[in-house]
């Protein structure tokens, strides 16, 4: 599915899902600490979508949640702090890197 066939409110579903659902993106990486990848791009996709929905802008359900991903990411990369790439994992590599999308993100303004 591509970002022009996603609707507003799958979109919407798709960010409840990644934070909210036992599966989901947020509780795999606070429980486990599993960065699912497929997650991850499925949950930047539905923010795109709706952010172009809502005229740059995500709802306050959709901006909460959000919020929660990024301060989990980012709290996990702090701990990846002084350590050798050498030293890291294939998921520790994956939270560094998206620690970089988010810092490139936010940044960008």
């Amino acid at each position: 599915m591509t970002r022009e066939t996603i609707e507003m409110q799958e979109a919407s579903d798709r960010i409840f899902f990644e934070t909210e659902a036992p599966e989901g993106f947020l509780a795999c990486l606070e429980r486990d600490n599993v960065f699912h990848e497929e997650n991850w791009q499925r949950l930047w996709e539905a923010v795109t979508v709706l952010i172009r929905y809502q005229n740059g802008m995500l709802d306050l359900w959709a901006t909460y949640d959000l919020s929660r991903v990024v301060a989990a990411v980012r709290e996990r990369g702090q701990t990846l702090i002084g350590r050798s790439y050498t030293s890291l994992t294939e998921q520790e590599f994956a939270i560094l890197e998206a620690n970089a999308f988010i810092n490139e993100i936010f940044s960008a303004g």
